[in-house]
């Protein structure tokens, strides 16, 4: 079996396990890509993020706890959401595979 890498680690706030590529969005860009099935990466959300959480498969953000915006979205629309992922911002690139595995709260790589 070979073992995954993982990029970085947070906090279930949406339990679930789901594959997709990396889009990254600020509070300046919140534009929304055409693949369908994108892992949502940021710093947080607010209600202005609401159509990209509701197109997305996925959702990691830096800060936030369970009662965040973001962990309560995701679990109302039944999206896998990490919270509190420190790193996600600087490992994480535009485009990049990868499963996320909110039950345990870990990103891994998926080459």
């Amino acid at each position: 079996m070979v073992e995954k890498k993982i990029l970085c680690l947070g906090v279930c706030a949406g339990k679930g396990l789901v594959e997709g590529r990396v889009h990254l969005a600020s509070d300046a860009d919140l534009s929304i890509p055409k693949e369908k099935g994108f892992v949502l990466v940021c710093s947080q959300t607010n209600p202005s993020y609401l159509i990209l959480l509701m197109k997305s498969s996925g959702v990691i953000t830096e800060t936030g706890g369970i009662v965040s915006h973001a962990a309560i979205i995701s679990r109302e629309i039944g999206i896998p959401c990490i919270v509190g992922a420190k790193d996600a911002l600087s490992v994480l690139k535009e485009g990049q595979k990868v499963l996320l595995d909110a039950s345990n709260g870990v990103v891994y790589d998926c080459p």
